[in-house]
């Protein structure tokens, strides 16, 4: 068990440590791009990914695939070289049919999304750069699979500083706004595409096979339509923003999700880690290492909510420091949005009790489509009248029903000891402290004051858990004596 967790914590080091040096450079450059790029410049960004996006869902479930059969084929390098090939070109291939489809529907596209002011040289671009995520994306997360967390790190970490140095590069010594972010962010994913391929390469085979490729869609294919579903939830809102209440909206919600991704990336770090031991702990499948499982899950969710806590009651001083004025809006929608990703720390658990069975991926359907009909129903009522507060509540509520769902499903059908009580618990107390977080924005007291108030919050939250037993003194030391070592270990060298 020592040498599992000192994995697990090694990993959470390296994973988190790059979405922390993302957020970081991210932020830090705010306070310029902000100055020169409008909220608008921010809503055309989100525009152009989402009908991108949109055509990257065939090449998202492929890689679902082949990190999946990685675990089937990792002591078969030929078969798994020859999935992972298989798999590329078909990720290719569906990239360039969709090239194909914007072109013949680029005039409609053009004039129901962009108002008619949209390049369709632009869209190829980021098409491209979608489908560099995903390869990157498989590439990345065979190194997790690997346990090679310090190289799966160097190659974000490449791709970030390239993103941000090019990104300010251009939007201060050019005319460019939202075209240097789409160039950015194309130039990045192409260089960490070199990098990454640079470490897999070994395991790659130059050998198509059909059967292997059928297996890939035979288990990717319930996620199709599920992700065609996520991407209508995720992105509904924006098109309604931007159809009731201008682009300049669809900015400030960009804007909110940005801050929502500080939360997200951390997560991301955490179940890069988690994914390749909860896997192999449902593998063993006993009594013993799902007890295990349980224990880790529910301190990961107190670490999550803790995180995200931590994040809403800073959220109105990041945007005040970070921004200017034009963007101020966001403070009332940020804590709202935070909560679609603190919902996530449920899918933490609930996603491999479905998925790590393929035969149980279709349950996936229906849970997404009753996200979907719950987004847009409460999308449709509430933005009309109420603009970005209606986007924000209507996916405070969607996400917490759907992700709610997903994990009772997981429960039922692979069952794991979680304590229920203490889980409730903790969500009673993020609601609490959040809707109070509201009430004192209504009284308008002073900044000291107010931050006082927030300190106090904040600090409860983080003695609820060791009250409860959920965070021990022994896993503090044993995380502290693990920093310590690595420390100690980099001045050394």
């Amino acid at each position: 068990m020592p040498t599992t967790k000192h994995h697990f914590i090694t990993g959470v080091f390296y994973y988190t440590a790059a979405p922390l040096l993302r957020n970081a450079l991210t932020f830090l450059t705010l306070p310029v791009l902000t100055r020169h790029l409008l909220p608008e410049d921010y809503g055309t960004m989100n525009l152009i990914t989402a009908v991108s996006m949109f055509g990257a869902i065939l090449a998202a479930g492929v890689t679902n695939s082949s990190i999946r059969f990685y675990f089937k084929y990792k002591d078969n390098g030929d078969i798994l070289g020859s999935m992972l090939f298989s798999n590329l070109l078909f990720m290719i291939l569906g990239s360039l049919l969709y090239t194909c489809f914007l072109t013949v529907f680029f005039g409609l596209i053009n004039d129901q999304v962009f108002h008619g002011g949209m390049s369709l040289s632009w869209l190829m671009v980021a098409t491209a750069q979608y489908l560099l995520v995903y390869i990157n994306a498989t590439n990345q997360t065979v190194l997790q699979n690997m346990h090679e967390s310090r190289g799966w790190f160097a190659n974000e970490a490449v791709a970030t500083i390239s993103y941000v140095l090019l990104s300010l590069g251009l939007v201060i010594g050019t005319d460019l706004t939202w075209q240097a972010l789409l160039i950015a962010g194309a130039a990045s994913e192409t260089l960490k595409t070199f990098v990454s391929f640079f470490r897999v390469q070994h395991l790659y085979r130059r050998i198509f096979s059909l059967e292997l490729l059928k297996e890939s869609l035979l288990y990717c294919w319930p996620q199709i339509p599920s992700s065609i579903m996520a991407f209508f939830y995720q992105y509904f809102d924006k098109f309604a923003i931007n159809r009731f209440k201008g682009i300049q909206q669809v900015g400030i919600l960009d804007m909110s999700n940005r801050f929502g991704l500080i939360l997200k990336m951390a997560i991301d770090g955490i179940g890069g880690a988690l994914s390749p031991a909860t896997m192999d702990l449902l593998t063993s499948n006993t009594g013993e290492t799902k007890a295990k499982l349980a224990d880790l899950q529910l301190k990961v969710i107190a670490v999550v909510l803790m995180l995200g806590l931590g994040l809403i009651l800073i959220s109105k001083e990041l945007i005040m420091m970070l921004t200017v004025p034009a963007y101020y809006e966001a403070i009332r929608v940020i804590p709202l949005y935070i909560y679609c990703h603190i919902f996530g720390a449920l899918g933490l658990i609930s996603y491999w009790l479905i998925y790590h069975d393929p035969t149980k991926t279709f349950y996936q359907i229906p849970i997404n489509a009753i996200g979907l009909l719950l987004s847009t129903a409460a999308n449709v009522v509430l933005i009309p009248r109420f603009g970005l507060m209606g986007a924000a509540f209507a996916m405070f509520l969607s996400m917490g029903i759907l992700q709610f769902a997903q994990l009772v499903i997981g429960f039922r059908l692979t069952p794991l000891p979680l304590d229920k009580r203490k889980t409730a618990i903790l969500f009673t107390l993020m609601f609490a402290e959040t809707g109070f977080l509201y009430y004192i924005y209504r009284l308008n007291i002073s900044h000291t004051s107010e931050i006082i108030v927030k300190g106090i919050m904040f600090a409860i939250f983080p003695a609820a858990c060791v009250l409860m037993r959920i965070i021990e003194k022994n896993d503090l030391s044993f995380a502290y004596n693990l920093a310590a070592d690595k420390f100690k270990r980099q001045i050394t060298v």
